[in-house]
């Protein structure tokens, strides 16, 4: 009985290190196989997943366009006949807001809906693959601001406020691979696949993760909340947050490399923010105007800046050497 306390108060003592904010997350002495601070799941973060076909490569349907409309239903519509090919929606929840982006990847739709439910689609057919629900938690919103990201044969995401864990899934079957419960609800922002790590945000903390075995690596605290979409541009990591400073962090240490302080009078980049060419690019919201800056991603300095006179931009993106 002695020895069975003594093993529960080091694994406690463990855990709440790792919350104290060290520079360096301590794993010595924590299970080889399962990192999580999060073991043992209650109904409120437990992963719910049912298969209904094998996972398989799917032709794109490339007539149609996807539409995740607010109503919280994903649609498939026909551009040529002006119809709609199927509809699916989440089950079970009294909100009707999608909140969230999908990820299509070898004709397989990987869709979250805001009650905690993830679906996987046929693009041309919307049959499911596999369906899964994070948690069991009713009438609340468990996903928002998120798109699934798919790296290794699992998908990553985050939740929210009652829930609030990182997830690594099977991409086969949804079923759970790792998870590791957040200090605080405030995940509104996707995360970043890089380098085999995983980086994310949660309120004034910036994480990074082992991609395959969700072994913490590293926690940094700000003054602020970061607020920002983490990005790359193949040798750092760029966050923003949630007031006027954009961040250059090391990916291995997540030492800060470089501050650009936005000027006065603006703020709130989110996810208007892209890296190409050893540029980042960055757009924002301003009291008088919104601008989109371009930045010189090793040395933090400003390359040029456009405003925008009573305009806010939405958001930001690449295609066809233009930014759009």
């Amino acid at each position: 009985m002695k020895r069975t306390f003594m093993t529960i108060l080091l694994v406690f003592t463990i855990i709440n290190s790792f919350g104290q904010m060290p520079t360096m997350i301590d794993t010595k002495e924590s299970s080889r196989i399962n990192y999580s601070n999060n073991r043992v799941l209650t109904m409120d973060d437990m992963v719910f997943a049912k298969t209904f076909n094998p996972i398989e490569k799917t032709p794109l349907d490339t007539t149609s366009i996807l539409i995740y409309d607010y109503d919280g239903s994903l649609k498939s519509f026909n551009l040529k006949s002006k119809v709609i090919n199927w509809s699916v929606k989440s089950s079970g929840t009294d909100r009707e807001m999608c909140g969230n982006k999908l990820t299509l990847k070898d004709g397989v739709v990987y869709v979250p809906f805001i009650n905690g439910e993830i679906y996987a689609l046929d693009n041309k057919t919307g049959k499911p693959f596999w369906k899964l629900r994070l948690g069991n938690i009713k009438n609340e919103i468990i996903i928002k601001n998120q798109i699934p990201i798919i790296s290794g044969g699992k998908l990553y995401i985050t939740t929210q406020y009652q829930n609030s864990n990182i997830y690594a899934l099977n991409l086969k079957n949804g079923e759970l691979i790792w998870n590791f419960k957040l200090a605080y609800p405030y995940n509104h922002i996707p995360i970043l696949f890089f380098e085999n790590k995983i980086f994310t945000q949660n309120a004034p903390y910036f994480y990074s993760f082992d991609a395959e075995t969700g072994k913490p690596l590293y926690q940094k605290e700000f003054k602020k909340a970061m607020y920002g979409k983490p990005v790359d541009d193949a040798e750092n990591v760029f966050i923003a947050n949630e007031s006027d400073i954009l961040f250059a962090l090391s990916p291995d240490k997540l030492d800060v490399l470089w501050e650009f302080h936005l000027d006065e009078k603006q703020y709130n980049i989110k996810e208007r923010i892209f890296c190409k060419d050893r540029k980042v690019f960055i757009g924002t919201y301003g009291s008088d105007l919104s601008s989109v800056y371009s930045i010189n991603s090793k040395k933090g300095a400003k390359i040029w800046k456009t405003d925008f006179k009573d305009d806010k931009i939405e958001y930001i993106m690449e295609q066809s050497n233009a930014l759009w």
